[in-house]
């Protein structure tokens, strides 16, 4: 039977030297902070426990006392597993300072790879990740200098090259319910996401280690529908009720986060800028029936447009937490989704991406050079990591990669055309990406289709190269494209200009311009 203890008395079973994994996404979507900080302040007032491995598939956010910086102390944390570090502002800077070893891996493999130790298997094995940084043949996913453990083996199945993420012993997992009953059945009603908890929990119960819960409540009697409980009790050592727990950290209850719900069939139109217009014009590319998926940032406005033009329930939107057919959250919430049709657990979703599940993805790009390479992981003094982006990016049939063309112009849209009022500071289309997130070669012998959208010029990857086939009304082909570029891309024959209908503030039509209305 799980014992029901103080988030101190919980903390204190950890040892030094143990390997922690922890639930948790974006802005404390089913993180379990409060053991986070009252295990981050029993080393402060003890030293213990220390030398700790950390380890967590998604990234997760710090908002006032809660969050993994707790985590922030070199003698604490001896090694640091992660998809994404941009949410941590401390973590971050003792990776970049080469501090702590952190190690940056996909999402979705971190995800996956945690049911290969529940299994006892030595790792899992796939082609994500390979040509990009995490690659052996390039860094291994080692982040700093003092990360130096071969945690990827390049292997050959059957003439076939993979990748082997080896697998590793769990000593203590802190995972997040809403409700535990009298045996301990965790329930998990109020989590904005499923996780990969039950995953966790397996890994560290199989591996002879401790399982440990925050819960909103105890009921007394065992719950009544056995499919609603997602992390039995029998699995569980020690539950931390916490009352005041919220959805996220300092994230306000929101029913449209965890039921399904009737979704509005038509949006307010929000302004015409560059993010709205690079929307648009990805929106195009969508066919009726897609699957897709949405990174953070500008992409993130693909699902808006299709809401704004009243045809959001003629695709399906996804996120790699696992919600499907709702509608994103955007900004620092991203991770959950309002009015989800379902939910899965996340190393679910990424099966169904892993296996080329999505019809096109619409992801976010820092940086593309002359190669179709993109970075996305690691650019001047910002060190995210990659999160699920190599999983997606790697395994999607059609990829439109989302940014600005030059990062800190200022312009607008007026009388139908692109204005640019001054030129930013940084170039996005270099000759050689500084960290390699994507590979356009790899892309190429797949045979997928590699799109590069800008708010004044869409690139298309094809076998002779990066090429320019369209460009904004207002836009000068040299002094505005070429000229800003350190490479020179093929201009395609064609080269078209970007419908003029996406330059101004009314609808767009985008039925007709997918084809769905004559």
């Amino acid at each position: 039977m799980p014992e029901f203890v103080s988030a101190e008395y919980a903390a204190a079973q950890i040892k030094d030297g143990d390997t922690i994994v922890t639930a948790g996404s974006g802005p404390g979507h089913a993180a379990p902070g409060i053991l986070h900080k009252a295990i981050g302040q029993l080393f402060q007032e003890t030293g213990h426990p220390n030398k700790l491995s950390l380890y967590h598939a998604s990234g997760i956010a710090v908002r006032g006392e809660l969050g993994i910086d707790h985590f922030a102390d070199a003698t604490m944390l001896q090694r640091h597993t992660t998809a994404f570090l941009g949410h941590t502002l401390k973590l971050t800077q003792m990776a970049l300072e080469d501090e702590i070893p952190t190690y940056i891996m996909p999402q979705g493999v971190l995800s996956q790879l945690m049911r290969a130790i529940a299994a006892g298997l030595p790792g899992y094995i796939t082609p994500i990740g390979l040509h990009t940084f995490v690659d052996p043949r390039l860094e291994g996913g080692r982040y700093n200098p003092s990360a130096t453990d071969e945690m990827i083996s390049l292997i050959t199945v059957e003439d076939q090259e993979y990748l082997l993420y080896k697998s590793f012993p769990v000593q203590v997992a802190l995972l997040r319910g809403t409700t535990a009953d009298a045996r301990g059945n965790i329930t998990v009603a109020d989590n904005t996401l499923l996780g990969e908890q039950l995953a966790y929990a397996q890994a560290a119960h199989n591996s002879g280690g401790i399982v440990i819960v925050q819960v909103k409540e105890h009921i007394d009697t065992i719950e009544a529908d056995p499919k609603n409980v997602r992390i039995p009790g029998a699995l569980v050592d020690y539950i931390v009720v916490c009352p005041e727990q919220e959805m996220g950290f300092e994230l306000p209850h929101e029913e449209s986060l965890i039921k399904q719900g009737p979704r509005p069939t038509t949006a307010e139109s929000w302004p015409l800028n560059a993010r709205k217009l690079v929307a648009r014009r990805a929106a195009m590319e969508l066919k009726p029936g897609n699957i897709y998926n949405v990174g953070f940032g500008m992409p993130d406005g693909v699902p808006q447009i299709t809401l704004e033009e009243g045809l959001y329930d003629q695709f399906t939107c996804t996120i790699e937490q696992g919600g499907i057919g709702g509608m994103p959250a955007l900004g620092e919430e991203f991770g959950a989704m309002h009015y989800a049709e379902a939910f899965i657990q996340q190393h679910e979703q990424f099966d169904l991406y892993h296996g080329g599940g999505l019809d096109i993805a619409f992801l976010g790009m820092a940086e593309a050079d002359a190669e179709g390479n993109v970075n996305v992981s690691r650019f001047g003094p910002m060190a995210p990591g990659c999160g699920g982006f190599i999983d997606i990016s790697q395994s999607a049939k059609r990829v439109v990669f989302c940014g600005t063309f030059i990062g800190g112009s200022k312009m607008e849209i007026s009388d139908g055309k692109l204005v640019i009022h001054k030129e930013g500071k940084f170039k996005k289309f270099v000759q050689q990406v500084q960290h390699r997130t994507f590979s356009g070669m790899y892309a190429l012998e797949q045979g997928h289709s590699i799109m590069y959208l800008t708010e004044r010029a869409l690139f298309e990857l094809r076998p002779d190269g990066v090429t320019l086939v369209e460009i904004s009304p207002g836009i000068d082909l040299q002094k505005d494209i070429l000229d800003l570029m350190e490479f020179t891309p093929i201009v395609a024959d064609d080269l078209r200009t970007m419908p003029d209908v996406l330059f101004n503030d009314a609808p767009v039509n985008l039925a007709k311009l997918i084809g769905l209305e004559e």
